[in-house]
């Protein structure tokens, strides 16, 4: 396995956005369970909140401390597929995000039995993937046939762990 991550140093935002939508449908195309975190106080939009929760099973935290405010996430557990690719892609980050803006989720893990595939954090700011190179080349062929540079894939720092 190889840690990879998406380079968006000298992107557009549209372009971000799209690397990020290929990167969901994928994962979720491969993975057999999937971990969301949501920040509900940021959502406005209880619509989209509540399409969110309703893709597995939730897990409500403890009240945490985020920025001196009190924060109340909830967990969503689930089975990957279509349907949290769909909500995943068609929607940004709540309008009161503190980081990136391509996820409406605050992080987001998809697994393929004990190995974290794929992960975005902080709205979508940070993506990873653990691959093998059949993986990895499966990937490639998506982003080249969303139109994307392949190139945008590198290898992760070792820094980052998945």
């Amino acid at each position: 396995m190889t840690r990879y991550t998406i380079d968006e140093r000298n992107t557009t935002a549209e372009t971000s956005l799209n690397l990020y939508r290929a990167a969901v449908k994928w994962a979720a195309q491969r993975g057999n369970r999937f971990e969301m975190r949501l920040e509900r106080r940021l959502y406005s939009d209880m619509d989209k909140l509540n399409r969110l929760i309703a893709l597995g099973e939730t897990t409500p935290a403890p009240a945490e401390k985020v920025f001196g405010e009190s924060s109340w996430p909830v967990f969503v557990k689930g089975i990957p597929g279509a349907d949290l690719a769909r909500e995943l892609t068609n929607s940004c980050a709540p309008a009161d995000d503190l980081s990136g803006d391509v996820s409406p989720a605050e992080d987001l893990s998809i697994y393929w039995n004990e190995r974290r595939i794929y992960a975005a954090f902080d709205y979508g700011s940070t993506q990873l993937f653990e691959l093998t190179d059949d993986e990895l080349g499966s990937l490639r062929e998506t982003f080249a046939a969303e139109g994307l540079n392949t190139a945008y894939l590198v290898p992760a720092p070792e820094a980052h762990k998945v």
